[in-house]
């Protein structure tokens, strides 16, 4: 898969690697990792949990 890459104004904030960083709506970085696991998830790490990941069923 392509890197992601996305600017914005906190970029300095931004987590390290590649991935696509958004800002949502509670102002929380997540970070939306390349790599997807076997079954085809995609990992999202909050910028201020990242021990904590959320796994969701998006592929592509």
């Amino acid at each position: 898969m392509r890197a992601l890459r996305a600017k914005h104004q906190l970029a300095s904030q931004t987590p390290r690697g590649s991935g696509l960083t958004a800002l949502d709506s509670g102002n929380w970085l997540v970070t939306i990792e390349n790599a997807c696991d076997s079954a085809g998830a995609t990992t999202i790490h909050s910028h201020y949990d990242t021990l904590s990941p959320v796994t969701v069923g998006i592929s592509g």
